[in-house]
């Protein structure tokens, strides 16, 4: 399957992990092959608002979307947040492929996660781990610092996910919005 110039790959980085209680800090979307592109807030608030219009006017400009858990974090959560401040959403049909469904249907592996897979096809690119507290001082002391770790994390799982999904592309067949078929 050639993505070239009409996917992209992306991921969030949120505190919390449910839209009612958690905010967009950054987003990196990386078209198919191009560069990563980083969309994040300028001080961690309640108020994603313009982070969240950033990112989904990004994302709408490609027909395939390539996002690890991207069918039942990703997309969700960023489509809550839009709702919340009245903004355009993401398509909840779009094509999207989340390596995520590729692995459950496909590949009979007990852990699906990013760094296990990552690990289990001894990727070039490995998943950046962060300490919790980093999250922690981002959010509620607004520490810069830990912040653009967040960001760099961030940026790091959109390598990730890229090598992964050359890996596993040969396993999607139609591409929906559940993962793939």
């Amino acid at each position: 399957m050639k993505v070239e110039g009409l996917a992209a790959s992306f991921d969030l980085e949120s505190y919390g992990l449910e839209p009612t209680y958690g905010v967009l800090l950054c987003g990196v979307v990386k078209p198919w092959g191009g560069e990563p592109k980083l969309f994040r807030v300028e001080q961690v608030s309640s108020d994603d608002s313009g982070l969240v219009r950033a990112l989904v006017e990004e994302l709408s400009k490609y027909a395939i979307l390539l996002a690890h858990n991207g069918v039942f974090y990703d997309r969700k959560m960023l489509n809550a947040r839009a709702l919340k401040w009245n903004l355009p959403i993401l398509d909840p049909r779009g094509k999207m492929i989340d390596p995520v469904q590729v692995a459950r249907r496909h590949l009979n592996m007990r852990r699906n996660s990013l760094d296990a897979l990552a690990d289990y096809f001894e990727l070039s690119e490995q998943k950046m781990h962060v300490p919790a507290q980093v999250w922690v001082r981002a959010a509620l002391d607004h520490s810069e610092a830990d912040l653009a770790t967040i960001c760099a994390r961030c940026e790091s799982d959109v390598l990730v996910l890229e090598e992964l999904s050359t890996r596993v592309l040969g396993l999607v067949g139609s591409v929906n919005f559940w993962g793939s078929a």
